[in-house]
């Protein structure tokens, strides 16, 4: 099973991604920025060749996902052909987004180094993550989950991927 988690930048996406694989065993892949579109596709194909290896990968972010959030606010547009992002979103098993209340976010977010222009944009990036898991939410056949690291229970997340594993 291929499981994405995203939100955005300090929301605990990579503390969380590694606790995942370490206690599911699974393959953890940490995506960075495509240099083109065709690299979408290739980074799919890397996250299901690794899933048919070991049963479960997490990754922690998606390009289909990041990639339109990141580039529109940041550098004004994306690379990515709309169908190969829909054809992602179909191949992914599971979306965890990291989501704790956004002073925890905002408080840590200069504390090591980020992209330029996330800082200044931090308000716009959770924005835009909370719009789309809303309409995620509301218009797609996507396995969802939100997790807040203030609140709630790892282990009870684990739990919920592998009632989900088969279907």
């Amino acid at each position: 099973m291929i499981v994405v988690i995203e939100g955005p930048d300090n929301a605990g996406k990579t503390t969380l991604a590694m606790y995942l694989a370490k206690q599911l065993r699974a393959v953890y892949v940490k995506v960075e920025r495509p240099q083109r579109a065709v690299d979408l596709m290739a980074y799919q194909n890397i996250l299901e060749v690794a899933d048919d290896y070991s049963g479960w990968v997490i990754s922690d972010r998606h390009v289909a996902i990041s990639e339109p959030i990141y580039g529109t606010i940041l550098r004004g547009g994306y690379d990515l052909r709309p169908e190969d992002i829909t054809r992602c979103y179909t191949r992914i098993g599971a979306i965890v987004h990291c989501r704790p209340p956004t002073p925890a976010v905002l408080s840590t977010v200069g504390d090591r180094p980020q992209m330029e222009g996330v800082i200044e944009n931090s308000d716009r990036i959770i924005e835009a993550y909370d719009e789309l898991f809303e309409s995620i939410h509301l218009g797609q056949e996507l396995l969802v989950k939100s997790y807040d690291f203030t609140k709630d229970s790892r282990d009870d997340l684990i739990d919920w991927l592998k009632q989900y594993r088969y279907h």
